[in-house]
């Protein structure tokens, strides 16, 4: 492949090595390296660089096995494919300087110099000085005779210094990332130690140090190259450099400071070295897809080539879409003049054919003896296989004859058995196999279960002990004399009614079935039964008892019960209370009767205590008494005891008796008859706890026989009096008298005190008084004493 690269800047700097296009000007140059080439095999190759215009330098690179890397025309030497790029470096036609030849004087640059001064030997008698001439001989009298240059008249003379400073400077515009040469033309105007000079750009010192040739009027050229990098604008100078005053005197002309235009061509040496090499499988089978014929190329074959198959041309091989046999694949490389090829004799196989399943499985019933040739079961097999059974559970005791390829279904347990016919693929092909199949159904179960019996108990029945249908099974009932059961299809039937059942059971494909048959009997009895009673003791008491005393018509043993209790083997119950019971009776098949058992109550005993007084409850003044009775239903000969509580005195178990309370109080009372039967009563006898005392509020003591003595009167209630006093009013007691019972003139006063009458006046009296219950009251108040 050729390739041109016109690039107008090329920029090397010590660090960087970069390219930059600028297409503003012209180059006047052009390069071409010349046509790409075909080796057939690593050897050498001519390289020629066409060149036109004038350059200053030339680059083949790489430069690894050329003859000379700097001539346009060399030799390589090429072990691989390989691009050859020419670059030239030639400068641009346009000086960027103002004035660099000095033909306008001394105008468009500036100098650490000054013009010369003049002195005893010319105008350039002072070290430190320059003048613009067309001879430097004008310029000092020890001059060299040199003219300028380009003999367009001026050059630029100078007497240097021993100090390093700039003899030449002038600032122009750069453009950036552009790559610059620098030159100037020097000679020597005295031999005493020669210039030694130095481009600086921007004050850094630039390129290597040039020395002056000290053979005079010998011009020379000394250049330097600089890349602008960011730069826009750039102060160039000439310095000195020589540091040693003596001598050291020298002309300048012809500065320049161009660009560097860079021109690049490339040509590509192409290596054919072709490898046709093949690794082509020696065999393949029919049955393989097609074949990208690529990956039969060896591992350093070189691609891109073209194949034949027989002769003819193919892109890909297809094993299908030829016969049987041999076939020749041949791989051509060609490349310009150079031309490789192989080819390899692939035999190519016609896949084996195990055949395919003539139809359905055969099927057999479990006992069933019978011999199946396996090769009948296929179609279109190739012979020359093998027959291998692959059942998940083998036949046994030689039912499966590999030889012969048949199949003994006698003794073998219900399943699918499973065998292969095999062909071997002869390492070329893959094997074939095709499978059959020879299945044994079991014969189905028919199970109607055990012989049932319906009762009181069990009114309906289930037949048949399998709860979910078989997988494929088909179930039908009868009944013996009534033929199918409608709808009875399950491997279950649920009956109420006594017979002889069928169930006929047959699997999915009715080649295999079996029955079995149950019956169902009925045991439904009428029971009879008698019972009686042991009557309660007393009203109210739970000792009464009911005895079941015959059960008739059904099965034994019988159980009893009453009500909703569980029944019991005991007929007889007791621990009852007085009501109306249902006795039931069950027997084995657990039919049941019930009796209504009437256990009645007997008459209760009754008893009421009375007092003989109307007020309910009877009221007595307290001190007083009163009679109680009690009064019963049965006569008092059928009565055991009474008790009383509390006791009245001295009557324990009579049936009436007086009492006398203090206090309100609740009299109790208990009978019990000749069965020990009992009864109580009771009753209030309320006590009034109210006091009646009298004492009368005059008195006349005159023995007129009416109201003579002041005495105390009372009720019952009143047991005694424990004091009486009387007493004037001025607190003197005139009458007392102590512990006596009320109502008893006696213990009254007379009106006497000291057995003189006292004066009729006004008397206070006080009396402690002490009832029946012992409560101590006092009594006060006043009385007169009317003479």
């Amino acid at each position: 492949m050729k390739r041109r690269i016109s690039m107008q800047t090329l920029v090397l700097t010590a660090f960087i090595s970069s390219i930059y296009h600028s297409y503003g000007q012209n180059c006047n140059i052009s390069v071409d390296a010349g046509q790409d080439q075909i080796l057939c095999s690593p050897g050498q190759a001519n390289l020629n660089a066409t060149i036109t215009g004038n350059y200053f330098s030339l680059n083949w690179s790489p430069g690894a096995g050329l003859a000379d890397s700097a001539a346009a025309s060399t030799t390589a030497t090429v072990s691989q494919t390989t691009a050859y790029t020419v670059t030239v470096r030639s400068l641009s036609p346009t000086n960027l300087l103002v004035n660099g030849d000095f033909s306008q004087g001394d105008t468009g640059f500036t100098s650490d110099y000054i013009y010369g001064t003049g002195g005893g030997v010319g105008l350039l008698s002072n070290e430190g000085q320059y003048a613009i001439a067309a001879n430097a001989a004008s310029t000092h009298n020890h001059f060299a005779g040199c003219t300028d240059h380009t003999g367009n008249g001026n050059m630029m003379v100078v007497n240097a210094s021993g100090v390093t400073n700039n003899v030449w400077c002038q600032t122009i515009q750069v453009n950036s990332n552009t790559e610059y040469d620098f030159s100037a033309w020097v000679t020597s105007v005295t031999s005493q130690n020669p210039a030694k000079l130095q481009f600086s750009v921007n004050g850094e010192l630039l390129g290597d140090l040039f020395q002056a040739s000290p053979v005079t009027c010998n011009w020379q050229d000394f250049d330097a190259q600089w890349a602008s990098g960011a730069n826009t604008t750039a102060e160039i100078c000439i310095v000195n450099v020589n540091q040693t005053p003596a001598g050291n005197d020298f002309a300048l002309d012809d500065i320049s400071f161009r660009e560097i235009c860079v021109s690049a061509d490339t040509v590509t040496v192409t290596v054919a070295d072709l490898n046709a090499a093949l690794n082509i499988p020696a065999s393949i089978c029919q049955s393989e897809g097609p074949a990208d014929l690529t990956q039969w190329l060896g591992p350093d074959a070189t691609p891109g080539g073209s194949w034949t198959l027989d002769g003819n041309p193919v892109i890909n091989f297809d094993p299908a879409a030829v016969s049987p046999g041999n076939h020749t694949l041949r791989y051509t490389l060609t490349l310009g003049n150079c031309t490789e090829f192989d080819e390899s004799v692939i035999a190519v196989s016609a896949p084996p054919n195990a055949g395919t399943p003539a139809g359905p499985s055969p099927v057999f019933c479990a006992g069933e003896d019978q011999t199946t040739v396996l090769a009948g079961l296929l179609q279109g097999a190739d012979p020359g296989g093998n027959w291998a059974e692959v059942s998940a559970t083998p036949s046994v005791n030689g039912a499966f004859n590999p030889g012969a390829g048949t199949f003994r279904t006698l003794g073998q347990a219900p399943g699918t058995y499973l065998f292969e016919y095999r062909l071997s693929g002869g390492g070329v092909c893959h094997d074939a196999s095709a499978g059959v199949s020879v299945v044994i159904n079991p014969v189905p179960e028919a199970n109607a279960g055990p012989d049932q019996t319906l009762d009181c108990t069990v009114s309906e029945v289930e037949l048949g002990t399998q709860s979910q249908p078989a997988p494929g099974a088909q179930y039908s009932w009868s009944l013996a004399g009534s033929g199918p059961i409608s709808g009875a299809t399950g491997p279950t039937l649920i009956t109420d009614e006594p017979g002889v059942y069928r169930l006929d059971v047959s699997d999915s494909s009715g080649s295999c079935a079996a029955f079995d048959e149950v019956v169902v009997d009925s045991r439904i009895t009428v029971i009879s039964g008698e019972a009686s009673i042991k009557p309660l003791t007393c009203a109210g008491s739970n000792d009464g008892g009911i005895a079941v005393t015959s059960a008739t018509g059904g099965d034994a043993p019988y159980l009893y019960a009453i009500g909703e209790d569980a029944f019991q083997t005991n007929p007889q119950f007791a621990g009852l209370g007085a009501g109306l019971y249902t006795v039931r009776i069950m027997d084995a098949n657990g039919c049941e009767t019930a009796l209504e058992v009437n256990l009645p109550a007997p008459d209760a005993l009754e008893i009421e205590l009375a007092a003989n007084q109307s007020n309910d409850p009877p009221m007595i003044a307290i001190g007083d008494s009163l009679e109680l009775r009690i009064l019963l239903n049965k006569p008092q000969d059928e009565i055991t005891g009474v008790n009383w509580a509390p006791a009245p005195t001295g009557c324990q178990d009579c049936f009436s008796a007086y009492v006398s309370p203090k206090e309100t109080t609740i009299y109790k009372v208990t009978a019990a008859d000749l069965n020990g039967c009992t009864a109580e009563a009771q009753l209030t006898v309320v006590v009034n706890q109210q006091l009646h005392v009298f004492l009368p509020n005059a008195f006349s003591p005159n023995d007129d026989g009416h109201n003579d003595i002041f005495y105390i009167q009372s009720g019952a209630e009143i047991a005694k009096v424990q004091t009486f006093r009387v007493l004037d009013r001025w607190g003197n007691l005139v009458f007392q008298d102590l512990d006596f019972f009320p109502n008893d003139p006696v213990h009254g006063w007379n009106g006497e005190f000291n057995n003189r009458p006292q004066n009729p006046a006004v008397y206070v009296y006080v009396a402690q008084l002490e009832t029946v219950s012992g409560e101590v009251v006092v009594e006060t108040g006043e009385v007169v004493l009317v003479r």
